[in-house]
């Protein structure tokens, strides 16, 4: 089988079988159509003719075998000969034109079958006889000294055919007219809709061999532009996706880099015997410390992957906010207390709908950065907003962000002064996207840094409570 792979080329034969179809039934439905008006002006002719020939028959009762010539009918632009046969009340044939097919004194059965006349009643049939078609009309003569008498009108279908056919031939030609025209406009558009797409396919390919700069232009209004617009947004996506990817492996590079070079250097210096006592004790200390250091990057880089990941499943359910804030403070208590911070929780409790160790991670990263550069106080407060929407804000008094820190704060592995892993902000931001929420940075009126975490849809209800130091 012959696969048609051009979708213009599918296009084309798609609208010329329509076509095609259409043509052949409005074809045909003309024809059928066309035969019975002829059908019916013939009919009508022959029975005005038939009306004139009983008036004659009325006044020329006594000369009865002639005067009469045939009758003439007209169809469309056509004038066809016609006969007429008279028959008496007995079905006996007592004159017509045709004498030699049907002779007087014959029964009108024999030389004509049909169907016996109601008294009184015009009926009209098309019939086959002796291999010809006729159309006859058959009608009660008026005369008054007819007594029962009647009068058949007959024309050859023969001859109408020919009318039917001239009329025929004139659809069938104005059908195949309509026909080209419908090629060359199913042609004109399958062009119309293969270009573009045919253009998207280079630019697929383009993307496909990593360059992401391709863009496409379309302006026909329909879903084609927009598919190309679609093209674009999926180009610019991978290409900052393809650039966080280079940058994400020369950051976890240079990380790994240095606790490496340090767990080699010692243990090679160990090995060798180069440190002993206590030299050797420090040695040690340094791989465990650095080692340490090195899990947690891993550690962190798989759990930012997973965030990352579609197919990332979060435990959803019921989450009392103020107590797992509680809890992140109780774990964090150690490190505050070591650099001599406060922590304040304000703020009512609130129960949401979100992944309960996803959030209590999302506090930690969040918490501990802001231990990292407070210098004697940090502050958490939830409250609600007007639009029943939840905030919670992390507030600390040390020097605050630098303009540069803000615009890189939340990528992987950007790190300010005196920051870690550069990966915990990350997180952060990767949790609250998954909760349908949003997160910011920015320094408060009142000195410091501060983030605040905003709950789009996740509070479930809330009740009263006062403030709680920690």
């Amino acid at each position: 089988m012959v696969k048609i792979r051009s979708l213009s080329t599918k296009i084309v034969l798609a609208y010329l079988i329509l076509t095609i179809l259409l043509s052949l039934i409005t074809t045909l439905s003309f024809y059928f159509i066309v035969r019975q008006v002829v059908l019916q002006e013939a009919s009508g002719n022959l029975h005005r003719q038939g009306v004139i020939f009983s008036r004659w028959f009325e006044n020329n009762q006594k000369n009865q075998n002639g005067g009469m010539a045939r009758p003439i009918v007209q169809v469309a632009d056509h004038l066809l000969d016609g006969d007429y046969i008279f028959v008496n009340a007995e079905g006996v044939i007592q004159f017509s034109s045709l004498p030699s097919r049907f002779p007087a004194g014959e029964q009108i059965s024999k030389v004509l079958p049909m169907p016996r006349l109601t008294r009184g009643m015009v009926q009209e049939r098309d019939f086959t006889w002796q291999n010809e078609e006729y159309l006859v009309v058959r009608m009660p003569v008026q005369a008054k000294a007819a007594r029962g008498d009647t009068l058949y009108m007959l024309a050859q279908l023969q001859s109408l055919g020919e009318v039917r056919r001239g009329i025929f031939w004139l659809a069938l030609r104005d059908s195949l007219l309509v026909l080209a025209g419908a090629l060359a406009l199913a042609w004109f558009f399958g062009q119309r809709v293969a270009m573009p797409l045919q253009e998207l396919r280079q630019k697929a390919e383009q993307i496909a061999g990593r360059n992401f700069d391709v863009r496409v232009h379309f302006q026909t209004g329909d879903e084609v532009e927009e598919l190309g617009r679609a093209v674009n947004s999926l180009a610019s996506q991978l290409g900052a996706y393809d650039q966080g990817q280079r940058r994400f492996f020369q950051s976890i590079s240079h990380e790994l880099r240095t606790p490496l070079m340090s767990i080699r250097g010692y243990a090679e210096g160990l090995r060798d015997g180069v440190f002993a006592g206590a030299e050797a004790d420090n040695g040690l200390n340094v791989i465990i410390k650095e080692s340490e250091r090195l899990q947690a990057i891993v550690d962190d880089i798989l759990f930012l992957n997973r965030l990352q990941s579609p197919r990332e499943v979060y435990q959803w359910g019921q989450v009392e906010l103020l107590p797992l804030l509680q809890e992140v403070i109780a774990t964090l208590g150690g490190l505050a207390e070591n650099r001599g911070i406060a922590i304040r929780l304000e703020g009512d409790p609130v129960l949401v709908w979100g992944d309960r160790e996803k959030l209590r991670r999302l506090w930690i990263n969040i918490l501990g950065n802001a231990l990292r550069y407070a210098c004697s106080q940090v502050t958490l407060s939830l409250s609600l907003l007007a639009q029943g929407q939840l905030e919670v804000r992390c507030h600390d008094n040390g020097p605050g962000f630098q303009e540069k820190d803000l615009q890189e704060l939340f990528s992987e592995f950007y790190k300010g002064h005196g920051g870690q892993t550069g990966l915990g902000l990350a997180i952060a931001q990767e949790i609250v996207n998954g909760h349908r929420g949003e997160i910011l940075a920015r320094n408060h009126s009142d000195g410091g840094a501060e983030i605040i975490v905003c709950c789009l849809d996740q509070v479930i209800n809330s009740s009263s409570s006062g403030s709680s130091p920690s």
